[in-house]
């Protein structure tokens, strides 16, 4: 019967294992579809705008690389651009204030990469919202629920499901020699 239960959960296991795969392969084919959106903006900001509205579209696009700090930028997303001050949204305070303990670099590389914004200050203020999953938390395996050890009775009448319950009955058949 021992045999039985591992062949079981390896089953239930290969199941859960596809399912993650399958959900990696829907947020990949959303990513594209989101780069796809972003490059008709793009297209369409290309058509209408000037070369200052390519300006500000490069600085939300390159938003991580002017923080510079891959932790802090998934905390914090540039919300606006104007009268040569930025507001900046962070997740948790915490975040805020290592902003400013690197605002001075932050805005140099900033003026640096886009001069003609000339920022001079920083506005910022706290969201709830989390912008960015953490990289650990999006390669995270999928594990099975941990199952308490129960001891089955051999009654396939309690199982609710009816696939398992036709497959139990299969292996229960084989095992029996019928």
């Amino acid at each position: 019967m021992s045999r039985f239960f591992i062949r079981f959960f390896l089953d239930i296991r290969m199941k859960l294992v596809k399912i993650h795969f399958l959900s990696l392969s829907i947020r990949e084919n959303w990513r594209k579809k989101m780069d796809k959106a972003d490059q008709i903006i793009s297209n369409l900001f290309n058509i209408q705008g000037n070369s200052e509205s390519k300006g500000y579209r490069e600085a939300y696009k390159n938003w991580k690389k002017i923080i510079g700090d891959e932790r802090l930028s998934d905390h914090c997303k540039l919300e606006d651009i104007s009268n040569h001050a930025i507001r900046v949204s962070f997740d948790h305070p915490g975040w805020i204030q290592v902003f400013k303990m690197n605002q001075s670099r932050i805005l140099k590389r900033l003026n640096t990469q886009y001069p003609n914004f000339s920022i001079t200050s920083v506005s910022m203020h706290l969201n709830n919202e989390k912008f960015v999953q953490n990289k650990a938390e999006e390669k995270k395996e999928i594990k099975p629920p941990a199952t308490k050890n129960q001891s089955f009775n051999g009654d396939l009448k309690s199982i609710n499901d009816n696939e398992l319950k036709m497959r139990l009955e299969s292996l229960k058949k084989t095992l029996q020699g019928k």
